[in-house]
């Protein structure tokens, strides 16, 4: 790379070639450091999570009472996030249901007996008792929003319809009696404990399988996602869920029949619409799944740029920069072939008291042109950035009288005080680097401006990645 002086006084013409130069040094430098750069983006989530609560066959039972039992849901899901805000869920599990009635009534049909005599024949259903269970497997589809309110903790909304597909479901009876009696109007007698005749009490056990149907559900969760690593994020929160329709088969038949069969609730006259209903709280994990982009290119030119500077044993000054020889200024012609070499880093980063005379824009505009970025709520700088920091940390020790200022940027996802802190914790975390790299801590200021000056408008997960950055100034102690 050719640094080129003339003397004081020169053709307009050599000023514009000698500012093309410092361009094309900028240039080529920003790429050469920009080349090795790769971001990467996560907008999709594996997870996995567990619950337990209220998980109710709902119905109504008009001559009896109805409640619901503890139940458990398992589920595993993949989230898509299109931007950092909105997503869509989708995945499998299995969940639980149990209820359980009490019937308190008598029901009665016309019959005769063997004599002729008509008579109506009472069923009293004294406390009777059954448990119902049912295990459906899920398939969700639902809406998520996401709101980051801190560095770790964000809030995660979550709401849609799911098909519950039954897998099992039984019936079987705890509890409470059933009598049997035969009740003459013409003589006003009602005859019991008639086991001949079929007027008994009961106490058996019965148990059977009920036939459900597939039924839709809307359902609601509402929880947290806090941070444990870049890669998982631990979810606690509540869930509802409920039947959009029955999953019962209506029948009109009695609970127990004269001839002994028990049909159980579902399948009598008693019950006509079941609905799953289930409300608890649940905890998971969730996986950062993140896709790398394509990293860019470095600028190819047809040699490495070397500079005459490179003869130069000791610090330059006024008067050796006007003794260097007078000739036309080499530009660098762009082509596509050859890479810059990295000798351009260090050639510039060895010129001790270039940046005194005209040079000072060449480190400033360098500066400004380097941004580095972070991950969502992070700090930690990456190992691909630690070249741009050794050149301007170069450049920094062999100019003591200049000042570097970083700043720390943020996206707007969280409040405006935990983003202050963030871009606080980035700046300190890149002047730390610097500090590595023997620059003296009196030349570094560090600042914050969290989301009040974006690159780009917040309104794509692409331009956060863009506004989650920190930028550098360079000026001199006495400005």
């Amino acid at each position: 790379m050719i640094f080129h002086c003339e003397p004081p006084v020169k053709h307009s013409e050599n000023h514009l070639e000698k500012n093309k130069m410092k361009k094309q040094i900028i240039i080529g430098l920003s790429l050469l450091i920009g080349g090795a750069l790769q971001a990467q983006e996560a907008g999709s989530y594996l997870h996995f999570n567990v619950g337990g609560g209220v998980h109710n066959l709902s119905y109504e039972i008009p001559n009896g009472t109805e409640k619901g039992q503890a139940g458990y849901t398992l589920n595993a899901a993949y989230s898509y996030f299109f931007n950092p805000h909105w997503g869509l869920q989708i995945g499998f599990g299995f969940q639980s249901f149990k209820a359980l009635s009490t019937l308190s009534t008598m029901t009665s049909i016309t019959d005769v007996d063997t004599d002729g005599d008509s008579y109506q024949y009472r069923t009293y259903y004294k406390s009777w008792q059954e448990k119902q269970e049912a295990l459906f497997m899920d398939i969700p589809l639902e809406l998520q929003y996401r709101l980051g309110i801190g560095k770790k903790t964000s809030i995660l909304a979550s709401a849609g319809v799911k098909m519950a597909l039954p897998v099992s479901a039984s019936y079987k009876s705890t509890a409470g009696q059933i009598q049997t009696t035969g009740y003459y109007s013409q003589w006003n007698v009602e005859l019991t404990d008639l086991a001949e005749h079929g007027f008994t009490t009961i106490t058996n056990n019965y148990s059977g399988n009920l036939s459900f149907k597939p039924t839709f559900m809307g359902i609601v969760d509402l929880g947290g996602l806090y941070k444990l690593s870049e890669k998982i994020d631990l979810y606690a929160g509540a869930y509802l869920n409920y039947g959009l329709n029955k999953v019962n088969i209506a029948d009109t038949k009695t609970v127990y029949q004269k001839d002994g069969t028990y049909n159980g609730m579902f399948a009598s006259d008693q019950i006509s619409n079941v609905k799953p209903v289930s409300v608890g709280i649940k905890v998971g994990l969730y996986w950062k799944l993140a896709t790398k982009k394509t990293p860019a290119q470095p600028m190819k030119v047809d040699e490495p740029l070397v500079s005459t500077i490179d003869a130069v044993k000791q610090p330059l000054n006024l008067d050796t920069l006007s003794a260097v020889r007078e000739e036309a200024p080499i530009v660098p012609e762009v082509k596509k072939d050859i890479v810059v070499a990295p000798v351009i880093i260090q050639n510039v980063a060895a010129v001790e008291n270039v940046m005194k005379v005209d040079s000072l824009k060449i480190i400033k505009d360098l500066a400004q042109s380097i941004s580095i970025n972070f991950e969502e709520n992070s700090d930690q700088v990456s190992i691909i950035n630690n070249e741009k920091i050794r050149v301007i940390s170069n450049m920094l020790k062999v100019n003591p009288d200049l000042k570097l200022k970083i700043i720390g940027h943020t996206c707007n996802i969280g409040s405006h005080a935990a983003n202050m802190k963030v871009g606080m914790k980035r700046a300190e975390a890149i002047k730390q680097k610097f500090i590595e790299q023997g620059v003296s801590e009196s030349q570094l200021i560090t600042q914050s401006k969290a989301y009040d000056v974006p690159l780009v408008p917040n309104t794509s997960e692409e331009n956060r990645t863009k506004n989650r950055r920190v930028e550098m100034t360079v000026f001199l102690k006495n400005k």
